[in-house]
């Protein structure tokens, strides 16, 4: 506590996906440290940026957007989560399901309202639900919604890596892969900490990689 930052580990399992998502208050960096992960968000344009990171690589999500991790490389991923606030918040998608009422959702999705109640009762945890019971749920995203959840039946497999098909990754050979309008936007609200804290972290690494016990 006192640092202004939160951190958080992770580990995903092959073909698993940490829910779609947003956090009120923080900016998130994030470093994989093992495995292969696809991510990406939405911005207030409504345009998909996603990414494929590689262990040893990191890429940053933008305070309030909403964005996703999945594994698409072979067994458990793993990667740390910075946030530059020790109360970031976070708003997943079961929560959008158990805050929003069953019609304006049906009305917002152009779906009848009997189906998006049979979706409520499958993705909202207990947790998030009136009396705090729900024997419909189908537990994937774990008590509290919030947790990875395991690769569908019959999803399809890991998408394709932009590195290999050019659209629409950019990145240097340090490792840092940043979505394109993130160039040289660093110094904006919240990104000056974010990239002095990247920045540290890499000199980290780099010290426990060279044995250095400074």
């Amino acid at each position: 506590q006192g640092q202004g930052i939160a951190l958080s580990l992770f580990t995903v399992e092959e073909g698993g996906q940490n829910l779609i998502h947003y956090h009120p208050r923080a900016t998130e960096l994030l470093y994989v440290i093992t495995g292969t992960i696809a991510v990406g968000f939405t911005d207030t344009t409504g345009r998909l940026i996603e990414n494929v990171i590689n262990a040893g690589q990191a890429t940053v999500f933008p305070r309030a957007l909403l964005h996703f991790q999945r594994n698409i490389g072979t067994g458990p991923a793993q990667y740390i989560s910075m946030l530059n606030s020790e109360n970031p918040g976070v708003m997943s998608f079961p929560r959008v399901f158990a805050t929003l009422p069953s019609d304006i959702l049906a009305q917002a999705l152009r779906t009848p309202e009997e189906i998006i109640q049979q979706a409520q009762a499958t993705l909202v945890p207990p947790q998030l639900s009136p009396g705090g019971v729900n024997p419909t749920y189908d537990g994937a995203a774990g008590p509290n919604g919030n947790a990875p959840v395991p690769q569908v039946a019959g999803q399809s497999g890991p998408i394709p890596n932009p590195v290999d098909g050019g659209d629409p990754i950019i990145g240097g050979p340090d490792g840092t892969f940043l979505p394109p309008q993130m160039e040289g936007a660093m110094a904006g609200e919240g990104m000056g900490e974010i990239s002095s804290l990247y920045q540290q972290f890499l000199e980290f690494i780099k010290m426990k990689s060279s044995g250095s016990r400074e």
